[in-house]
């Protein structure tokens, strides 16, 4: 590893590390206690892509806390997890917490929760397309295209 791959890995790191404390990744066990599920119904998850999860520091392997989020669908959020496919879950993760152009300026997750882009402002300018499911899915599918 580069002396530049080595620092960006660290940066990488330092911001999971970062997110958990701020309760954004949650540890396995602390994942496992507020989904209320066994650690078989976890993996069942993780192998249909459902549920992923994002490499930590000291090997911990972290899981988004969007997942247990109580204004998202569930269903949808498991549902755009698969449309990404074999993604690394830091790619994953990046895609649903980064605003996207095809979405309005919005996240994924914002568009999930109900949030719609709005409008331009100053003389003449028409309204943003309203976003949706299938708009977040289009870009889950181009994202695992890339």
């Amino acid at each position: 590893m580069s002396s530049v791959e080595a620092e960006m890995f660290t940066e990488a790191m330092a911001a999971r590390a970062k997110l958990a404390k701020e309760g954004s990744l949650l540890e396995p066990a602390e994942f496992m206690r507020r989904a209320g599920v066994t650690r078989q119904a976890i993996n069942q998850r993780l192998k249909t892509g459902s549920l992923f999860t994002v490499d930590g520091p000291n090997g911990v392997s972290y899981y988004p806390a969007f997942f247990l989020d109580e204004s998202l669908d569930r269903r949808t959020v498991a549902r755009v997890s698969r449309a990404l496919k074999e993604l690394p879950g830091a790619s994953k993760w990046a895609f649903f917490t980064n605003p996207r152009r095809s979405l309005g300026g919005l996240t994924p997750l914002e568009v999930i929760g109900g949030k719609q882009p709005k409008c331009k402002q100053g003389g003449g300018s028409t309204p943003l397309e309203k976003v949706n499911l299938s708009m977040v899915l289009r870009a889950a599918a181009g994202y695992a295209e890339e």
